[in-house]
This record gives structure tokens, sequence and C-alpha cells, in this order.
């Protein structure tokens, strides 16, 4: 194990809260409940740099997220590939796709990613981290921890004696549905923990797996997650940095442990009670964190070709128009919103659009040492995959982050087809993806 003399972070964030009127992913933004943010963290060896990257948004995908890592990477002095970015997947918030401007804005006259806001946060990204990196800060130890957490995660995959998909257990679920058994998760929340002088926390990266919103409403907010980071604020070391991932949480929600009905269970409780929840679990593993060598980083990425199922690949790009304008013909439009009016065909016409940049999804693998690992996902992930990750590296610290490029939408496993269910029926692949995944992320792990 190589040992590094120079090893030193730089944490910035921008805060990217849309205006009243704005276009969210599921309505108009009639108010900001939570302000929203883009955190990142820059990590520098003394021989390579890298930087992490959460946004409070639903998805970033396209040229946002290629625009985004060359901007940061210019900005500390690397190769865009040493830049991760992901979404937290707030369902109250923007779709950060600029691919999707032209044709949200052909059928439901709002673009959802202005041109302008773009612009408007790439400049302010270029800002804040060149600012950060001005004054790195000397990390002297690096720690870990990671706790079972019991009372949020759930599988939302409900299936009957026939073996397929008999209900969704949502992010918000009946009294009912909440009676089923959790279903397979992976209980744990893991910290990563970047300490200076006196074992001071500067900065620490929380992972933790499963969907992020508790209830979908028109208003901006960071939901469960933002409501967990003020939490740890207000009850640790208010000076340290703190960043929040989201997992391979497709398939997970918090149904099991938040009622839908609002009379019994108000939005704003929700929000609250689950975000403490979490937030306890965070300052938990701040208070048990287990030192570990601080060494040299390393980076390794694999790729896969993406299989595309045939309804995605097969209608020329009229056809795919004109089945979004069919959808919306016979949809009320107190129903209509960004999401609703373009999902799926628009999502089907941007990645083929863009194919010949995306055909391949990137894994990512960062190392700090021989023990800490922090694994780089592609879009909306099932939990099955992060367990067969670590089932691969058992004996060692894995934290997962998925959500990063999202234009391929759900990423099942080859049983998910014969099960049915949301997840295989929203995503633009096939059964062959479990093979070639599953290979591209023990080619990451060996």
């Amino acid at each position: 194990m190589e040992k590094t003399a120079s090893f030193k972070i730089a944490p910035f964030f921008v805060d990217v809260t849309p205006p009243i009127g704005f276009a969210l992913s599921y309505g108009i933004n009639q108010k900001v409940h939570s302000p929203i943010y883009i955190r990142g963290l820059a990590i520098d060896d003394g021989r390579t740099k890298v930087a992490l990257i959460a946004c409070d948004f639903l998805f970033v995908a396209g040229s946002a997220v290629s625009k985004w890592k060359k901007t940061i990477a210019d900005a500390i002095g690397t190769a865009p590939e040493n830049v991760f970015v992901h979404s937290i997947h707030q369902h109250d918030s923007i779709c950060a796709y600029p691919e999707l401007n032209s044709l949200v804005k052909k059928h439901f006259r709002q673009e959802i990613f202005p041109d302008s806001y773009f612009k408007k946060i790439t400049a302010d990204l270029n800002a804040a981290v060149k600012k950060s990196v001005k004054s790195w800060k000397k990390v002297k130890n690096i720690a870990v921890s990671e706790k079972r957490m019991s009372g949020l995660a759930s599988n939302r995959r409900l299936l009957g004696r026939d073996g397929k998909v008999m209900a969704m257990r949502w992010s918000g679920s009946t009294e009912k549905l909440q009676k089923y058994p959790i279903g397979l998760i992976d209980p744990f929340l893991r910290t990563v923990a970047f300490l200076g002088d006196n074992d001071k926390v500067l900065t620490a990266l929380h992972y933790y797996t499963s969907h992020p919103q508790s209830i979908v409403r028109k208003m901006v907010t960071s939901d469960v997650p933002g409501a967990a980071l003020e939490y740890v604020r207000k009850n640790s070391d208010p000076s340290a940095h703190h960043i929040y991932f989201t997992g391979c949480g497709a398939n997970i929600t918090f149904g099991k442990y938040n009622l839908a009905d609002q009379t019994k269970n108000p939005p704003d409780e929700r929000i609250k009670k689950l975000g403490e929840k979490l937030g306890k679990g965070i300052v938990s593993n701040l208070k048990r964190l287990e030192k570990k060598p601080l060494a040299a980083i390393a980076v390794k990425h694999s790729s896969f070709e993406m299989p595309l199922a045939s309804a995605v690949s097969k209608p020329d790009f009229k056809t795919l128009d004109a089945s979004i304008a069919k959808k919306i013909k016979g949809m009320p439009e107190e129903n209509r919103n960004p999401m609703t009016v373009i999902w799926p065909y628009g999502f089907y016409m941007a990645l083929r659009k863009n194919w010949k940049e995306l055909s391949s999804p990137v894994l990512s693998l960062l190392s700090i040492g021989d023990e800490i690992n922090i694994m780089s996902l592609p879009s909306e992930t099932v939990v099955e995959y992060q367990l067969y990750a670590q089932s691969l590296i058992p004996e060692k610290f894995l934290a997962c982050a998925a959500y990063g490029q999202a234009a391929y939408i759900y990423i099942p496993t080859a049983v998910m087809y014969r099960e049915k269910g949301y997840e295989p029926n929203a995503s633009v692949t096939t059964k062959a993806v479990e093979k070639k995944y599953k290979a591209a992320i023990k080619k990451l792990l060996q």
C-alpha cells in the first residue's frame, strides 16, 4: 500500500434553488419548501485529483453530466473522467437534462431545464470550485463507519404467489401494503470522513440506499436528505461539510414507514420525521468512526454496451413524437407536467439522438488505499447490483452512489422482466443487461 505525504480536500457547494414559476419535474414551482444545492468535494493526494458531486435534482443526464464534469475538472486541474456527478433523486426538484428542453417546450410550452439556468449553474460551479481550491484543507486522517438502519428503506416490489408483482409500495404507501415484509434492501448507512487536526471532521460523505422523497408536491424541496443534513448541522460540528449520496435505490422506497394518507401523515411532518431518523443515523456514524490508513487514491473505470429494448430502438423519431402528442391528448390538463408529458418517449428520443456518446454506460471506482472503496454507477440501478458488488469484496468497505448519467432510466435485473412491475416497464433496456452490467462491476472490483 502506497502512503501519501500530501492529502488535501476542498469542499464546495452552489445554491441552485429555482424561482417560483419554474418548471419542476412534476409541476410548476409554487413555493420553496427548502433550498436545493449541488454539493461537492475535490480530493488531492499529491498525485491524483478527483471530485465527487451530489445534486439535489431528480436526474442529471445528457450534456449536463459531461459539461459539469469538464467544468469541475478544469477548475481543479484533472481529467473529466476523475469527476463523478450524481443526482440524489428528489422528485420535487429539477430534471437536469438539457436534451429534453425542446421536446418539453413543444408539448408543455415551458422548458424543463432552461439554457439560462444551465449556464448560471455551470458558471456558479466554476466559481465555487475555483474559490475552494485556493484554500485546500490538509487531511490528517481518514475514517469510515456504517450503521444498520431500521424504519426507513423497504423494497417496493411486492410479489404475489405467481411470482409476479402484485403491487408497488411507492414512497408513500397504504396501511395495507405497509404490512408486507421489508423485502430485499441494503440496510446500511455508510460514512467516509476526512479528518483534520485533533480528528476534527472536515468533510464527510454519507451513502444510503432508497428513493429519497416522501411525497410529490408542486414545490421545490431537498426532501428527506435535506432534512437529514439540517439535523446533522444542528447536532454535530456545524463547520463540517456533509454530502449525501443515494445508492442503488431504484426499487427501494420509504413506503413501508411512510403512510401516504396526508391527514394522518402531513407532508411537512413526514419529511421532518424521516429526515431526523436518517440524520440521527449520520450523527451516530460520526461518533463511531474507525480510522483507516491514509493512502494514495486510485481511479478505475469499466463499461458495457447497453442493449436497447425494441420499443426504444425501432420507432423512428416521428413516431415517438406522435406518441407523446397522443398521450397528451388523452391527459386532463391538471395532470400535465414535464415528466408525465414526455415520459418515456422523450427519454427514448434523447437517448437515441446521443447514442454515440451514451451507448456504453461508465462505472467508476475511487479507492483510497486498500480498504476504502467508493463506487459510482449510472442511472436508476436496482439494489441487487449494489449487493452483488458488495459480495465481491465482502471484507472491504464499499460505499455506492447510483443516479449518475441518468439517460438510461431504470436498470433492472433479468428476472424482473418476468416478474413485471414498474422498473422493467420503465426501462430502455432488456433482460440481457444483467450479465453485461455484472461483468462490468466485477471487472471494476477485481
